[in-house]
């Protein structure tokens, strides 16, 4: 009796099993359809995103091969990824096109590129920075010291990577309008900066401030003379623009570089 009471449960499951599967079967298979198409959509995507980071990053490592031989060639090259690549790549592709430009010269071409790129809000923050920076250079060898001023005037309020260079741009602006009571103050918060750079901190700075210090005391002397020429220090600032160095100093950056 038992066996036939098994066989009408087995009987009853299997009609509900059917049951079910003609009411909700179509849902169902519908359901595993649209997973497969997410799961195999989102792989293609991946895909084809890792194969467009390939063929920027080759792109932007021929254009900076090329920058080295020859400005224009290199400039030239790197054109089409500054226009249209993706935004890290495309950023860091213009950084170099406005390098090439101050190199060959053309110090106002240079500063209207960083100036561009540091009012990107598309571009990476990090490279943003170091526009910000770049461009500061170039406006004190362009005797526009306020102008300069400007340019690094975000990054003296926040925690940047690139603050002590934009404090040594603030103080030499400073010492170029004639401020050296500011430009020492810059100078001296330099001079004992953990974050800035060794030969920032332990070389320009202290140099700096001699001159600075000099000077404020000749313009404290009736018969005093012009005070000293401060050195720029456009060539000598250590501020990273490859893809490589920047990884390591931010995290974003890995993600961003794309």
């Amino acid at each position: 009796m038992s066996d036939v009471f098994r066989e009408v449960d087995e009987d009853i499951a299997e009609d509900q099993r059917r049951a079910l599967l003609k009411r909700y079967g179509p849902y169902a298979a519908l359901a595993v359809t649209t997973v497969i198409a997410v799961v195999g959509g989102r792989e293609l995507w991946a895909a084809r995103q890792e194969a467009e980071r390939q063929a920027s990053a080759t792109e932007y490592v021929a254009g900076v091969e090329t920058l080295a031989g020859d400005l224009s060639a290199g400039a030239e090259a790197l054109r089409e990824l500054a226009e249209n690549g993706p935004k890290g790549y495309s950023a860091l592709a213009r950084m170099q096109i406005a390098g090439a430009r101050n190199d060959e010269g053309d110090k106002e071409g240079a500063a209207a590129a960083y100036e561009a790129l540091a009012a990107d809000n598309a571009a990476p923050e990090l490279l943003r920075d170091v526009a910000r920076v770049r461009l500061g250079y170039v406006l004190l060898d362009l005797d526009r010291a306020a102008s300069a001023r400007s340019a690094v005037a975000p990054l003296l309020n926040r925690n940047s990577r690139y603050r002590p260079f934009a404090q040594e741009i603030a103080g030499l602006a400073a010492y170029e309008e004639g401020d050296f009571a500011g430009a020492r103050e810059a100078f001296q918060a330099l001079a004992f900066s953990i974050e800035a750079p060794a030969a920032l901190r332990d070389t320009r700075a202290p140099e700096y401030l001699a001159l600075a210090e000099a000077a404020l005391a000749m313009s404290k002397t009736p018969s005093s003379a012009a005070a000293p020429e401060a050195a720029q220090p456009v060539e000598t600032a250590p501020v990273p623009v490859d893809a490589e160095s920047l990884e390591d100093t931010a995290p974003e950056t890995a993600e961003e570089v794309q």
